[in-house]
């Protein structure tokens, strides 16, 4: 399939077909790399297996004493003012 590359502002762009989008069940972003001058662009997964890698790298490196939960941090912003 040939797609047309448009202008956005400075940059350049393609627009992929919604079917295409669909298939490769790509949402908002894409993970994009050039390898032997072909460009691959794959689906990403925020977060994936996130808390398995942080737990395995706790256990690989152990815990750090501001990770505990004594040390959280209040991110309430209803609590005092805030200063721009």
């Amino acid at each position: 399939m040939i797609l047309e590359i448009v202008k956005i502002g400075n940059s350049r762009g393609i627009r992929i077909p919604k079917h295409i989008l669909e298939e490769c069940e790509i949402l908002d972003s894409v993970e994009a790399e050039v390898r032997n001058g072909v460009l691959h662009l794959k689906a990403t997964v925020p977060r994936m297996n996130w808390e398995k890698q942080f737990i395995n790298s706790l256990k690989r490196y152990g815990q750090d004493d501001e990770l505990s939960s004594e040390n959280e941090i209040n991110l309430d912003i209803s609590e005092g003012e805030w200063e721009w």
